[in-house]
Parts: structure tokens; C-alpha cells; sequence
């Protein structure tokens, strides 16, 4: 799975690391399951729904795409981007 999230080009090795850990115990159900369990923003998420590794979850890329654009917790004013 490393292997596989390291070609999508601007996923971070954290946000990677994070969702190679979520997944450990138990495959994803949703994006929005993924977003939760490995703490992804939204950036992160349609970074991922870009290069199709969303595409098991949520269909085509455009699918996605929206579905990504949803699935990220909404950040409270003055919440650093790295928590």
C-alpha cells in the first residue's frame, strides 16, 4: 500500500503514513471513514481522489473529487493545518 500512495504525486509521507496506520485494523468503508480514521484534510483528499486512489471507495475520479470535497472535518478558526 506504501508503495502505491508514494505515486501519488504531492501526498505527503505523513498523510500517507497516517492512512497506511487507519488501515492496519481495518479497510476503509467510505472517504469520509478514511478522512476520520487517518486525519485527512481536504487538500489531502482530493489529492488522493486526483491520482484514483479514492476510486474503491468512491467510483470515478470526478465522484471522488466531490465526495472528497465533503468528507473533510470543517476546521475551527485558528486550528493549525498539522493537527
Amino acid at each position: 500500500m506504501r508503495l502505491g500512495l508514494r505515486m501519488i504525486h504531492g501526498l505527503g509521507q505523513d498523510a500517507a503514513a497516517r492512512i497506511a496506520t487507519a488501515r492496519r485494523s481495518h479497510a476503509f468503508a467510505d472517504v469520509q471513514e478514511l478522512a476520520a480514521r487517518a486525519r485527512l484534510d481536504a487538500g489531502t483528499l482530493r489529492t488522493l481522489a486526483a491520482g484514483g486512489a479514492l476510486a474503491t471507495l468512491a467510483g470515478h475520479r470526478r465522484q471522488a473529487l466531490w465526495q472528497a470535497s465533503g468528507a473533510a472535518p470543517a476546521r475551527r478558526a485558528g486550528q493549525c493545518a498539522g493537527r
